[in-house]
């Protein structure tokens, strides 16, 4: 049920001690020597809304060594050069709010996994919110260039009721954190006001930051009074949100619905956010997370998400229990969307107020997949008002701006900008357009390290293999996950020209795709100058070969050959065709990606005929 949900957000312990093989690539981090320089590429840098146009970026020993338009740049001698005409290169990401699997980084532990579904998706800085003594030696390997994975800040382990019971307490547990090296704590559930404010005493005289949950027996105004960098969930604004003479107390959990929903007064909410912004306390909100807490989806729906096939197979059972206790008897449907309705509303006053903002979904939790997750967290932030940029910024300036402020050290990342840690993402598309673009990337550089998105992709390969090595491990009893890791194309694709190659010319396409289990039926609609054709065809995704009646543009019958089977990773297939038409053979390779959010399909054909070798690209977006 819902109101055993701030019990589930506590405990991750089920994530934390699998243990399945590791990737067995990307490990380590050889460092690259020499200058890299971004040529000709179009600069999205953060400071504020803009882009410059036609810059060549230079970066030297992992810092950005010049910034300048490229006809005045002169690219140093030896240099790696990467060609960015018709791209946008921004700053890496940073996730506020993450749980890392123990393990040192080794092939063969769960930490490497999680590095480089991190790195993927262009997340190149991170935030531990429950640390242990490995987290501080996997923050210095990382810095050191041992291991290649986002730079990372850690908390301790929580500060809790149960373990630090009063003040005394409290204050040798910080004492303690500090000595052993975290950048921070985090105040977790069951902590007295008294409790609670030695925690904030010692914390300020440590000069360690605070951060974590407001909970009932603290309440937002004590957050606010002790200045706590950052609060999480949108802990306490709700019940501050209360009408003074309800007669209904405010719930003490963190999904607020029932009676209490009638006695919310939204006239409260400005105050309280310019409060926030005088305290200079700031908010991650986990939008994305509380949204799938109250939805009435069954897990089978989120079991289907492209991302689902980069984590064990004991873990997606796990998420589908989290969910399935939601779904026992759920509040009435307009009272969770009235919730999630005043979320966005905090979250945009927020904004308004000026109060700064972070991205951080929770992962791995309720279906968010390290890296993914904060993709979507991102895309949440859009929906619930806020601009690309505005949602961006609080996944790049304003992470680095929260730890230079609060660590007392200098910005080290966050924008592009000369002498800054060259944490980078290059892309295909203007994010300041929509955020989906983050996914189209061409490469990502984690501290000057170079990653093309070829090696990104080969990283999720692996991964997706050593899950289905650990979901074949669990069968019979995870045949059902397993399939589900595989994606859907379901839905109507429509065509995307300017991101499309080989196109004749007034040429359109619309298509429409139905899956069940390995097999796909298409229907495409073809618009030429000619007119409009409708070509129907299906794929048995098994690998087998079978015979087929191919046909030309003409409405010649030939005959043909065919195997269809999903592509390394699941998140994609391949058909391989070979047909005739009288004495003439023409081989087909036909390769389907979906993007990781779901909206995007690229088909790229490779034909090989008797004028040649031909390849056609086609990228289609989801209607």
């Amino acid at each position: 049920m819902i109101k055993k949900i701030s019990s589930l957000l506590l405990i991750l312990v089920t994530f934390c001690t699998l243990v399945v093989q590791g990737a067995k690539q990307n490990s380590q981090a050889p460092a690259q020597s020499g200058a890299i320089a971004f040529v000709n590429v179009n600069v999205v840098p953060f400071d504020r809304e803009r882009v410059l146009e036609g810059q060549t970026v230079v970066v030297v020993n992992g810092r950005i060594a010049h910034i300048a338009p490229s006809d005045k740049t002169k690219v140093p001698a030896g240099a790696l050069r990467i060609e960015g005409r018709g791209k946008y290169l921004m700053p890496g990401l940073a996730d506020m709010h993450v749980h890392l699997y123990p393990g040192a980084g080794q092939p063969d532990d769960l930490t490497s996994q999680q590095f480089q579904l991190f790195l993927a998706n262009g997340v190149t800085t991170i935030r531990n919110m429950i640390g242990k003594p490995e987290h501080v030696l996997l923050r210095e390997r990382v810095a050191k260039g041992e291991l290649l994975g986002p730079s990372i800040y850690t908390a301790g382990p929580p500060l809790l009721g149960n373990n630090v019971a009063n003040p005394e307490a409290a204050e040798r547990a910080v004492v303690d954190q500090k000595k052993a090296g975290y950048d921070l704590l985090k105040v977790h559930e069951g902590l007295s006001p008294e409790t609670y404010a030695a925690i904030a005493a010692t914390a300020k005289r440590e000069g360690i930051p605070l951060a974590g949950h407001v909970t009932a027996t603290v309440g937002l105004q004590r957050a606010l009074d002790a200045q706590q960098t950052s609060i999480e969930h949108l802990d306490g604004y709700l019940q501050a949100m209360v009408a003074d003479d309800s007669p209904v107390k405010p719930t003490p959990s963190q999904v607020v619905v029932g009676p209490v929903l009638e006695h919310i007064d939204e006239s409260k909410l400005p105050a309280l956010a310019a409060a926030t912004r005088k305290a200079g306390v700031w908010n991650d909100p986990t939008l994305t997370l509380f949204k799938l807490v109250v939805s009435d989806a069954k897990p089978e729906e989120y079991l289907k998400w492209p991302e689902m096939q980069y984590i064990p197979a004991k873990m997606r059972e796990n998420f589908a229990k989290q969910k399935q206790s939601t779904l026992g008897n759920p509040p009435p449907l307009a009272e969770r969307q009235r919730y999630l309705e005043l979320r966005n509303k905090v979250l945009v006053a927020l904004h308004a107020a000026g109060a700064k903002l972070l991205i951080g979904p929770d992962s791995p939790q309720f279906f968010l997949v390290p890296g993914f997750g904060t993709h979507r967290e991102l895309q949440s932030f859009v929906e619930a008002g806020l601009t690309p940029y505005q949602a961006i910024e609080a996944a790049t300036r304003n992470p680095a701006e929260y730890f230079a402020e609060f660590m007392k050290k200098p910005r080290e990342f966050g924008t592009v900008e000369v002498g800054l840690r060259a944490d980078l993402i290059l892309l295909e598309a203007n994010p300041l357009q929509s955020v989906a673009n983050l996914s189209k990337r061409a490469g990502v550089m984690v501290r000057g390290r170079w990653l093309p998105e070829s090696e990104l992709r080969k990283m999720l390969e692996t991964v997706a293999a050593l899950n289905r090595e650990s979901t074949a491990a669990a069968a019979p009893a995870n045949t059902a996950a397993a399939s589900s890791a595989r994606v859907d194309f379901s839905g109507t694709w429509a065509l995307d020209k300017s991101n499309s190659e080989g196109l004749p010319a007034g040429m359109d396409q619309i298509m429409t795709v139905a899956q069940t289990g390995d097999k796909i039926s298409l229907e495409t609609k073809l618009i030429t100058e000619q007119g409009e054709q409708v070509v129907a065809d299906s794929y048995v995704l098994d690998g087998k070969e079978v015979e087929f009646t191919p046909r030309t543009g003409g409405g010649q019958n030939g005959k043909g050959k065919r195997t269809a089977k999903w592509a390394t990773g699941g998140n994609g297939i391949e058909v391989n065709e070979t047909a005739t038409f009288d004495s003439v053979t023409v081989q087909t390779v036909r390769k389907w990606v979906l993007s990781p959010d779901g909206k995007t399909l690229k088909i790229e054909m490779t034909i090989d005929g008797p004028n040649g070798q031909q390849v056609l690209k086609r990228t289609f977006v989801r209607k």
